[in-house]
Order: C-alpha cells, then sequence, then structure tokens
C-alpha cells in the first residue's frame, strides 16, 4: 500500500509489476469483495496527477478540466473524483442548511443495506448502478435480492445515499459494525 484516501480506502501497486513501472490500483474497502481498479498507469503517473491536483486545488473548473483530459472517467475512481468535485458547492451548501450539533453516531462505521426495495425498482437499479459501479444486469439482479448491502463507511458519509433511497420509497437500515470483543 502506498497511500490511502480520506476515506481509508487503499492505493496500492504490486512490487512484481516493475517492469510495467508499478501500476497504481485503488479498491474501496467495506464493498463486500476487493475490486481493484487502475487508478494510473505506473506509479510515476499517479505522483503527476496528485500534484497537478494539488496544485489546482481551489479552482474546480481547472480540476473538472483536468480529470476530464488527464485521466479515464470511465473509470469508477476517477468518474466518482469528477463527480464529487463537480457536486462540490451543492454538497457543502447541503451541508450548511443541514448542519447540526455533532452526534457521535455519525462516526459509527457500518454498512447500510435496502432492507425493501419498494415500487421504483429500477430507479432503485440506477442508484445501485452509479454507488457500487455495476452493470444495468447486474444492478437488476441485486435489486431482486432480499437484502442489499449499498455501502460501509461512517453513517455521515451514507446519508445522502440513504435519503436518496428513502425519496425512491425504498426501506434502508445502517447497521453499525459490531464492537470488538476485549
Amino acid at each position: 500500500m502506498i497511500a490511502m484516501n480520506g476515506f481509508d480506502d487503499p492505493f496500492f501497486i504490486d512490487i512484481n509489476e516493475s517492469p510495467s513501472g508499478f501500476p497504481v490500483y485503488y479498491a474501496p474497502h467495506g464493498a463486500g469483495r476487493w475490486d481493484a481498479t487502475v487508478a494510473a498507469r505506473n506509479i510515476r503517473r499517479f505522483s503527476q496527477l496528485l500534484s497537478a491536483l494539488h496544485a489546482l486545488a481551489d479552482d474546480d473548473a481547472k480540476v473538472l478540466t483536468f480529470i476530464e483530459a488527464e485521466t479515464d472517467t470511465s473509470n469508477a475512481l476517477w468518474r466518482e473524483v469528477h463527480e464529487a468535485r463537480a457536486n462540490r458547492e451543492t454538497l457543502e451548501h447541503e451541508l450548511a442548511q443541514t448542519e447540526t450539533e455533532f452526534d457521535p453516531k455519525d462516526l459509527e462505521h457500518g454498512t447500510l443495506f435496502i432492507t425493501a426495495v419498494g415500487p421504483q425498482k429500477l430507479k432503485i437499479a440506477q442508484v445501485l448502478r452509479r454507488a457500487l459501479g455495476l452493470s444495468l444486469r447486474e444492478a437488476l439482479a441485486s435489486a431482486a435480492e432480499h437484502e442489499i448491502p449499498i455501502g460501509s463507511a461512517p453513517f455521515v458519509q451514507l446519508r445522502r445515499l440513504q435519503n436518496e433511497l428513502i425519496a425512491l420509497g425504498a426501506l434502508v437500515e445502517f447497521r453499525p459494525e459490531a464492537e470488538p470483543l476485549a
């Protein structure tokens, strides 16, 4: 592992890939499986991308243009980074509007489950596609499951997704991780 993002998702290399310049992989944790995607074709390119993004940090338009020009936005990682940056102002505004007193439960790590899809199965399948990076066929198959894990993270990071699912008529449940035994 060579780096982690703010959600503790790892970026890593395979030490056996020296001839390729050490491609950098990314895999979100807590999704129930490790599905690594290539974040950069080699470690040098990964460093260049991070340095450039850091230099553009305060200019949303330039960051978006850079991501579109320099990365593959069909890649789940870069698509998510692009979407988050494109929606940053809206998200910050929403947070300011809904800001309440600190609740320690917001920081509890756990998994958000869809326990009942509700009447809008196709719209829920679209949310599954986006949130889990599934094909339409996989999303529809998942929507037919009894319980669907949709994400694992601190609750505060899953609240928006939870609200979106509830607005579509789904029943959802956040289950905190069990406390480790002493």
